[in-house]
């Protein structure tokens, strides 16, 4: 178990950045979706071809920004945040620059992305329009991914070599220490009411989930267990918590109730279980298992019955699951090699059909959805 992957991360960056910085090559505009051939029990074909040219594909999601994607990739030669339409056309790269630039995070009404760059020497946090204009560094000397307030006001991340969470305004001002609160990674998240925060945490001899007050207040452990807690996870109407625990010896996924009660493993498999993700109207949580011989993406009801695979690929390892807006797809990131850090977009409805990918492999993560 990797107890720190944000650390991890920046020697993959480092480990990638001698070979991330050659010229840069003229920049394309589409990533081209490739239709399915078969159900998803195979795996998809891949276009190996760096040349990228429209093809016919599936509709658009809604209309406007509810249909884009961020993420970050080196297809560029370099990690840079880059944001296109559902449907793989209108592929742009939003930062353009010498540094690295990861975890792109959607501001509420989907005008802002924030994300960290290491541009001016140190990674920091940075605020941008959704075109890429209007750049603004926040921090100084400090960062952590980004999570943005409901509101769209303020911005919290975990500063992990403090072991610190900060929150601050989100044109920049009033940068506060939220002290003691020894966070554990970059899990942390605000209650759908902006009145709380919960993280994962080592106050004591293990990692436990606690919650506090917006403003640091009220620190309280919710999972009190005898295995380590991660990955916390507000239900939509911020009345439960989904995330993951290691007390029956393994990784499993867990619901308990935001104050902490009546906890109860949802997976019960003798695989790995992790990364949990709601569904926006609260009804059913995607995740990741290897129950099946390699990582899958199952879909499950918010009460841990009737799991599914969608996925289905045996000769690939299929992570970290994100829904669109309106429930009905899926994104994940799919690898034939993950030991190399590559990985290709797929999208998929939310019953397992029609999974289609976006072009040939390449360095892909912080896929996020416009809300």
């Amino acid at each position: 178990m990797n107890r720190y992957p944000f650390l991890v991360l920046l020697v993959v960056i480092s480990v990638l950045a001698s070979g991330c910085n050659a010229s840069t090559p003229p920049p394309t505009n589409t990533l081209t979706l490739i239709p399915p051939t078969h159900t998803p029990t195979i795996t998809p074909t891949l276009t190996p071809s760096p040349t990228f040219t429209p093809t016919p594909t599936p509709t658009v999601f809604g209309g406007g920004l509810l249909g884009k994607i961020a993420f970050t990739s080196i297809r560029d030669r370099n990690f840079e945040i880059h944001i296109m339409n559902a449907n793989g056309n209108g592929l742009t790269n939003l930062t353009n620059n010498e540094g690295f630039d990861i975890f792109p995070v959607w501001s509420p009404d989907g005008t802002k992305i924030a994300f960290q760059s290491d541009r001016d020497g140190n990674l920091e946090i940075y605020v941008m329009n959704a075109d890429g204009s209007g750049l603004t560094n926040l921090t100084k000397d400090i960062s952590g991914i980004p999570i943005w307030s409901p509101d769209g006001t303020k911005i919290v991340f975990s500063y992990i070599t403090e072991d610190e969470i900060y929150v601050i305004d989100a044109d920049g001002n009033n940068l506060i220490n939220l002290k003691n609160s020894k966070v554990f990674g970059d899990f942390l998240a605000w209650s759908p009411d902006g009145t709380k925060i919960v993280f994962d945490s080592k106050q004591q001899d293990d990692i436990e989930i606690y919650i506090m007050n917006a403003d640091g207040s009220n620190l309280t452990n919710l999972t009190n267990s005898n295995g380590e807690d991660h990955t916390p996870i507000w239900s939509p109407d911020g009345t439960k918590i989904v995330f993951r625990s290691y007390r029956d010896g393994d990784a499993e996924i867990y619901i308990m109730n935001a104050d902490g009660s009546n906890q109860i493993n949802l997976t019960k498999s003798e695989g790995k279980d992790f990364a949990p993700v709601w569904s926006p109207d609260g009804t059913k949580i995607a995740f990741t298992s290897d129950r099946d011989g390699n990582d899958e993406i199952y879909v499950m009801n918010a009460d841990g019955s009737n799991p599914t695979n969608l996925t289905n690929n045996p000769e690939r390892e299929e992570k970290f699951p994100t829904w669109s807006p309106d429930g009905t797809k899926i994104i994940f990131v799919s690898s034939s090699n993950p030991s190399e850090n590559l990985g290709t977009m797929y999208i998929i409805n939310a019953d397992g059909s029609n999974q289609t990918s976006y072009d040939q492999e390449i360095f892909i993560l912080g896929v996020t959805w416009a809300p």
